[in-house]
């Protein structure tokens, strides 16, 4: 009994199927013909302006070859400024008194109570050397005592007179005794006096022994006028003499020469000498030595 077969044959379907690739085929192989006229393109608008601007590859910025370099500040030499040399002020030269000690006065006319130094020595021809020593201790006008270098000693207490003799004894003598003789006074002349000198440097004040004093310069050229160079003539004088005048009183209560010169023969001379009034007030009073 045979068999109804309903719908499409297979071999057609075949047929249709084979019809369907031999299409695809020619249309794969007619895009590959090289004469198949190119497909027209439309032209491209112009870019805007953002699009001109972007750039079209985002690159990383490029560094600049050469760094730019902050300038170090030039550096300003400071100059040290050349100090200016003060000079130093000459000293102001001492005044020049005339006749400076013409109003002097003696230690025993105003003082009633005094100690007195004095010693001198003095260089003469061919080496020889004189020598003098004063000291006097006065506790009142009726009360002293005195010594020189020669041996002399002598002590007056009111009305009574010692001496010494050369072998160290003491001895009373009359009071019949010219009492100039043994005064301070005549001992006081044996020294320097300044009196005669014409000029000085007033050098400033002092202090002797505790009294104001004005302090004098005196050229050594006037060691003639101190009496120190006998009658032999000053030449070249070198050296120093230096005077003390009490401010209250106007006695000289310091005095000291150092001076060296050559006489008219040609001979080296020399004096030096010193003074000095201490104990102003203060002397103990003078006792009997027996």
């Amino acid at each position: 009994m045979a068999t109804r077969v309903t719908g499409r044959s297979p071999l057609k379907f075949c047929g249709l199927l084979l019809l369907a690739l031999l299409l695809a085929a020619c249309s794969v192989s007619g895009d590959d013909d090289d004469d198949a006229p190119p497909t027209a393109t439309a032209d491209a608008p112009p870019p805007t302006a953002t699009e001109a601007a972007a750039p079209t590859d985002t690159a990383e910025p490029e560094l600049s070859a050469t760094a730019t370099e902050t300038p170090e500040p030039t550096a300003t030499a400071t100059l040290t400024p050349t100090p200016t040399n003060t000079p130093t002020p000459s000293p102001t030269p001492y005044p020049e008194i005339g006749n400076p000690f013409g109003n002097l006065t003696q230690p025993n006319d105003v003082l009633e109570n005094f100690t007195l130094s004095y010693r001198g020595e003095f260089s003469g021809p061919e080496d020889t050397v004189e020598g003098i020593e004063i000291f006097i201790e006065q506790s009142s006008p009726t009360r002293y005592h005195l010594r020189t270098d020669a041996g002399v000693e002598i002590w007056v207490v009111e009305d009574q007179t010692y001496f010494r003799n050369p072998d160290g004894s003491v001895f009373p003598i009359q009071s019949a005794v010219d009492p100039i003789l043994i005064s301070p006074a005549a001992y006081l002349i044996q020294i320097p006096d300044p009196r005669a000198v014409p000029s000085a440097l007033e050098v400033g004040r002092d202090d002797v022994e505790g009294r104001p004093a004005t302090m004098y310069s005196v050229d050594p050229a006037q060691i003639e006028q101190f009496g120190l160079s006998g009658e032999q003539t000053v030449q070249n004088p070198e050296g120093r003499i230096e005077v003390w005048v009490d401010e209250e009183l106007g006695f000289v209560s310091r005095l000291r020469v150092d001076v060296e010169w050559t006489d008219e023969n040609g001979q080296e001379r020399k004096a030096r000498t010193r003074l000095l009034v201490s104990n102003v007030g203060a002397t103990p009073e003078i006792q009997p030595p027996i």
